[in-house]
């Protein structure tokens, strides 16, 4: 569970509000969680994920539509994968060289519509039955809000198609009559993360998030300017 109270230029009545969520508990007991196979992003899980596939899916309903087909298809694997050691072996290169890798690239570069290179507008937060969107928005984010609560770009390309290059600087430029506030009803943000692990990237300005409540210098014909990039950008560049 995750609550959010946005500060919109009053953080005093934000704090209020804040301290008036309460949370009751009851006695239900909660089981320990299943264990499964570690893993990180830039290798995700290979064939022992599909190892104790029974406990995993009995832990936790899943509402989809498509659950029930899906679990008898990762159950199937599964008695696959225990058959024998050349059927293990075999699964997990075809996860490793074909599976993963594929999956990868496909939520870098085309789980949503592409304009003007940046991704986005797909239906992030309500799955249905696609679960290739639910696996790439729990790699990416963990988790999303419905698109009726917030939209979601990224961009990662040249426009060669090339991956974006931390060594380079590249500029975020918004029209003096096409800035965020103007289209935004609320907050907006901007996050430079890595791939692909999806985290905030370090650095020694300790700036993780750009956003409508930063204190931002426009430039002098009203438009704004973000610049990204190893170094400090002078401005005027």
């Amino acid at each position: 569970m995750l609550a959010r109270v946005e500060l919109r230029g009053d953080p005093a009545t934000a704090v209020q509000l804040q301290r008036r969520f309460t949370v009751t508990g009851g006695d239900t007991a909660v089981p320990p969680p299943r264990r499964i196979v570690d893993f990180e992003n830039h290798t995700l899980a290979g064939v022992g994920i599909f190892d104790n596939v029974d406990a995993v899916l009995a832990s936790a309903l899943d509402v989809s539509p498509a659950a029930v087909d899906l679990q008898l298809r990762v159950r199937a694997v599964a008695d696959y994968v225990a058959s024998s050691p050349g059927a293990r072996a075999d699964l997990n290169t075809r996860l490793r060289e074909q599976a993963v890798p594929e999956f990868q690239h496909w939520a870098a570069t085309r789980f949503g519509t592409t304009r003007n290179r940046w991704m986005g507008g797909s239906d992030i937060g309500t799955y249905g039955s696609d679960y290739r969107l639910r696996t790439a928005a729990n790699l990416i984010g963990i988790w999303a809000n419905t698109s009726s609560e917030a939209l979601y770009f990224q961009a990662g390309r040249e426009e060669d198609g090339s991956p974006l290059n931390g060594s380079n600087i590249y500029l975020i430029h918004f029209p003096a009559d096409q800035l965020p506030d103007a289209v935004v009803q609320a907050y907006w943000s901007v996050i430079l993360v890595s791939v692909p692990d999806y985290r905030v990237v370090p650095n020694r300005l300790g700036r993780y998030n750009l956003n409508s409540h930063s204190d931002l210098s426009y430039d002098p014909d009203g438009s704004l300017t973000i610049a990204v990039g190893p170094e400090p950008v002078p401005r005027g560049r």
